[in-house]
């Protein structure tokens, strides 16, 4: 039997405050599911997701903030727990240097601008 590499998502839910970054995910994955999707969103507390074990979703999306969390793994064992077994857990994070250029960037503006931090 053939095996399908492309799974149809038909229940999504978004962790986040940011709505533009809700919507772009949702967006997203209606456009690559080719139909239909259930999307829910939840604002609040990252690091405790409002997720229950065997909400059965699809899907589980953390567009831009397990960057603020400082349990990250909290929210990511909700995901799990909430997820179908073959269920897809997307994040997008901000890597590398992101922070660090940001930083320097800052310590240079404030050095131009006032002579000194």
């Amino acid at each position: 039997s053939k095996v399908s590499a492309h799974k149809r998502v038909s229940s999504i839910h978004v962790i986040g405050d940011d709505e533009k970054a809700r919507e772009l995910c949702v967006a997203a994955v209606r456009d690559a599911s080719k139909g239909s999707v259930e999307a829910t969103h939840a604002h609040g507390d990252v690091e405790q997701p409002p997720l229950a074990r065997g909400d059965d979703y699809d899907a589980v999306l953390f567009p831009l903030v397990l960057h603020w969390c400082n349990r990250p793994d909290n929210a990511l064992s909700a995901a799990r727990e909430a997820l179908q077994p073959d269920g897809l857990m997307l994040a997008a994070v901000l890597g590398g240097n992101t922070l660090a250029s940001l930083r320097r960037a800052c310590v240079l503006a404030e050095l131009e601008r006032r002579g000194g931090l």
